[in-house]
């Protein structure tokens, strides 16, 4: 079957340049309001919805489709490889003319193929390629080629404005089974576009094998092929869109009216009773002649004979067949059982069938609610669904909608929502969620939300892709690898408190800091968007792609809160990066000195973070916030963490004292609190310290500072 990969867009504004991986599974759109969440959603349902148009630039949707659709599909236009068959006179006549003196040895090439849509693209990539020069050797690689390119089976549907029909392609990718296609992909990136052969092209050829290890003779006999007009496109093997590959068929002849199996379901309003109508019409092939109001969407007329699928004659009159009616209940139990697994206390939804004879006044069904209450005779109430709550009758209408959808084999269902979240309160959002989920896995769909929910966030089955826009207004989309989602967990955060509600980060140095400033102001913190990590400790970032996902996936502000001590050495070094970078020179070079100036993995993680800052443009997001004190701890009393000490004794004096010991011993302990605690039994333990912060008269002027600095929008004031 055919199966979808991606979709890209090309000057779809505001997007300018972006792909998206099409997953089986749901895939949710996070970011802030007015990046291009929904506008990403309209272009893929103008994309693969057959009858829409691209409204804005181009679009491109890449496939996979087997040689053996061909048989899956017969004589359907679903399959790109009937219509290649059937386009076959045409291309030879029209549009490859290519004079093939080589007949015979391509034909024993190709001589198992037999007389299909297979062989018939093949031969036509032959000709396109081949010369009246040609020599063996070079037919049969580009024969291997060929063969390499229809087995896999990669198509690209592309869209443009302003332009009525798609246009299909054959899509050359590089994958680990095109061998020979690998080496022509590792010639064009070697030589650029197109290769022309010049003097020291043979010594090139040469110096390319030996590059990527392919043999000179393979290399040699390829070259030629570049200069077909192969076109290349460079990139990653994380997706077919970024595969490095090469169009290599290109179907303009939009006669044939490509048309592939995708069933959309969107929120577009429409009119479900006609809706169905279209339906059952089509499922039972529309032997029976209608006519329709255009206005109101009611059947006026109607004739059958005794052939009729629909309808059959009793005498003078007409009346439904059972399989039309036996369909109409079908779909009723279907769109009800739909309906409860999104919103629990759900009405049933049934579809009434009216009397034939009622049809132009009353049309020929109708979609109702109805509901556990009963009326005063002690019927149940029923309602039409335009009469329920909004909530309600979005969701029943995506439930009818989706009742109509039949899985097929070879038919791929794609669902799009846009904020599904509106109107539910949370256990809502969650029960919906949990029902859209089941939905999708049960079909077998790929379904794309954009939300703004925690209950799509947070859930670690489905895939994120963070939507944000560049300096320019340009919207870009980045999916969250799935050991960086695990990552999040592994810190102990949802996904939704992160990278959807957080507006500020605050890096502080240890266990210390994060005891303090949450038992002073956890509730604002967390009110306000705040997320507190440590370099070291608790709920630390250490990893690599931490510092990534804190810039790739999060807009959030980013503060790293350093002592006096590490403010001198830190804030130069980077000072010292972000001018090596507006000069074009090795910041990265600067910036590893921040390894030498603090220890572990906490110098590891400043380093990297500080690259990742300036490698993703992101350095207006970053402030460092400095306390005048070496220490956190020593805006308390010395008396707070050590009992034995002289109670005149402050913490300039215990310096001062710890210095002139370590520069006669050298077998003391380097660290402050470390020589602190074996000196005089200090004790710095996080309960202490809590009790102490929670029992202060006066918060430090300091921490005043940092709490405006993190929640602006609050005067400290009002906290107190």
């Amino acid at each position: 079957m055919n199966k979808l990969l991606s979709i890209s867009f090309d000057q779809y504004e505001p997007i300018w340049d972006l792909s998206l991986k099409l997953e089986d599974g749901m895939s949710v759109l996070y970011g802030r309001n007015g990046v291009g969440k929904s506008r990403i959603l309209q272009g893929i349902k103008e994309t693969l919805q057959h009858h829409s148009q691209i409204s804005d630039g181009s679009s491109s949707l890449f496939f996979k489709s087997p040689p053996t659709t061909e048989t899956i599909y017969q004589d359907d236009v679903g399959s790109p490889w009937f219509l290649l068959k059937f386009a076959k006179g045409s291309f030879r006549a029209n549009y490859f003319g290519v004079e093939v003196n080589n007949n015979r040895q391509i034909g024993e090439q190709l001589e198992d193929w037999g007389d299909t849509a297979r062989n018939n693209t093949a031969r036509l990539l032959v000709e396109r390629f081949s010369g009246s020069d040609d020599n063996e050797q070079k037919i049969e690689n580009i024969v291997k080629i060929c063969e390499e390119i229809v087995n896999e089976g990669f198509f690209m549907l592309k869209k443009i404005h302003d332009d009525p029909k798609p246009v299909l392609r054959l899509w050359a990718c590089q994958t680990e089974n095109t061998v020979h296609l690998n080496s022509l992909i590792l010639l064009l990136n070697e030589f650029g576009q197109s290769p022309v052969a010049s003097e020291n092209s043979a010594d090139r050829c040469a110096q390319a094998a030996e590059k990527f290890m392919v043999s000179d003779e393979i290399i040699s006999e390829l070259t030629p092929l570049t200069n077909w007009g192969i076109s290349h496109r460079r990139g990653s093997a994380d997706s077919p869109t970024h595969f490095a590959g090469v169009d290599v068929l290109f179907i303009d002849r939009k006669e044939f009216g490509f048309k592939l199996p995708i069933d959309v379901i969107t929120e577009e309003v429409v009119d479900l009773n006609t809706e169905t109508i279209n339906y059952l019409f089509q499922l039972f092939h529309r032997d029976a002649n209608w006519v329709m109001h255009r206005g109101t969407g009611r059947i006026i007329e109607i004739e059958a004979d005794h052939s009729s699928d629909i309808v059959e004659r009793i005498g003078e009159g007409v009346r439904l067949k059972q399989e039309v009616i036996l369909k109409v209940d079908q779909l009723s139990k279907k769109a009800s059982m739909y309906y409860r697994s999104l919103m629990s206390n759900s009405p049933e939804l049934r579809c009434s069938l009216n009397e034939i004879g009622d049809w132009p006044r009353s049309g020929m069904l109708n979609w109702m609610a109805i509901e556990e209450r009963r009326d005063p005779n002690g019927e149940q109430v029923k309602s039409d669904i335009s009469k329920l709550s909004n909530a309600q009758e979005r969701w029943a209408r995506f439930a009818i909608k989706l009742s109509m959808h039949e899985p097929m084999m070879n038919e791929s269902l794609v669902v799009l929502l846009d904020e599904p979240e509106a109107g539910l309160h949370r256990n809502a959002e969650r029960y919906l969620e949990n029902g859209l989920k089941r939905i999708s896995e049960n079909f077998g769909a790929i379904t794309i939300v954009a939300t703004h929910s925690p209950a799509f966030l947070d859930d670690k089955t489905n895939k994120l892709v963070h939507v944000s826009q560049d300096d320019e207004g340009n919207t870009t989309a980045e999916a969250m690898p799935a050991d960086m989602r695990s990552r999040l967990t592994d810190l102990g955060l949802d996904a939704s408190d992160l990278l959807q509600f957080c507006r500020r980060i605050a890096l502080v140095e240890g266990e210390h800091e994060l005891v303090i400033f949450e038992t002073l102001w956890a509730d604002e913190f967390r009110n306000n968007g705040v997320e507190l990590f440590a370099l070291r400790g608790l709920r630390s970032l250490q990893l690599a792609q931490d510092a990534q996902f804190l810039f790739k996936f999060s807009k959030a502000e980013i503060f790293i809160i350093l002592d006096n001590e590490d403010n001198k050495v830190i804030g130069d070094i980077w000072q010292r990066a972000c001018a090596a970078a507006d000069s074009d020179e090795d910041y990265i070079a600067i910036l590893d000195e921040l390894k030498k100036s603090k220890r572990g993995s906490e110098s590891i993680f400043l380093a990297e973070f500080c690259v990742k800052a300036i490698k993703y443009d992101s350095r207006e997001r970053v402030g460092l916030f400095a306390f005048d004190l070496p220490d956190i701890t020593e805006y308390f009393p010395v008396s707070t963490f050590i009992e034995k000490v002289n109670k005149n004794k402050d913490w300039l004096e215990l310096r001062l004292e710890f210095e002139t010991e370590l520069a006669k011993s050298k077998n003391l302990p380097a660290n402050f609190k470390q020589w602190l605690t074996t000196r005089y039994g200090a004790s710095f333990d996080s309960e202490l310290l809590k009790r102490t912060v929670s029992a202060l008269d006066a918060i430090p002027q300091e921490f005043t500072a940092l709490y405006n600095l993190l929640i602006p929008e609050v005067s400290i004031i009002e906290n107190l």
